[in-house]
């Protein structure tokens, strides 16, 4: 074992506590660096959401020129079979029938994929706020307990 002038080992050396400014300086640094990350996670959440929210519209729009179209062809046939009694009136009367089910399929799927859409990152925030009530208890140990108890009491009185 190397000696140090004291007279105690390296690895005695090696165990006395970190100073409380450099340990200060290091949770800063920590809590600095965890709260960019958090950050830059709530960005990319909140741009995979509106990509998402992107991605609904496209189909609602499409369902709509859909059932335009659809109308248009119901409006064709009405015309076309005042005007003849041939085949054509059942193959535009067929072709507005598919149209209009495509586009009821496209807005039902647009409706439902509307209905989970969230823009706001919220598995970010709620892991910042984890983590923030972490730090808070460790800075202050017991006093976040009491004031959950505290809130808790005031909300059943």
């Amino acid at each position: 074992m190397d000696a140090r002038p004291d007279g105690r080992a390296g690895a005695e050396a090696r165990a006395e506590p970190e100073p409380l400014s450099a340990t200060a300086r290091r949770v800063v640094a920590e809590t600095s660096t965890l709260i960019r990350t958090e950050a830059e996670l709530a960005r990319l959440e909140t741009s995979a959401n509106v990509r998402e929210a992107g991605g609904v519209a496209m189909r609602a729009l499409v369902g709509l020129l859909f059932l335009g179209l659809a109308l248009v062809f119901l409006v064709l046939a009405a015309l076309v079979a005042l005007a003849a009694t041939l085949g054509w009136p059942q193959a535009l009367l067929g072709s507005a029938g598919l149209l209009g089910a495509g586009g009821a399929l496209l807005l039902a799927s647009a409706r439902r994929g509307a209905g989970r859409l969230s823009l706001l990152p919220e598995r970010t925030l709620a892991r910042i706020a984890g983590d923030l009530r972490a730090l808070s208890e460790r800075l202050h140990p017991g006093r976040l307990h009491a004031a959950e108890s505290e809130a808790a009491a005031g909300d059943r009185g």
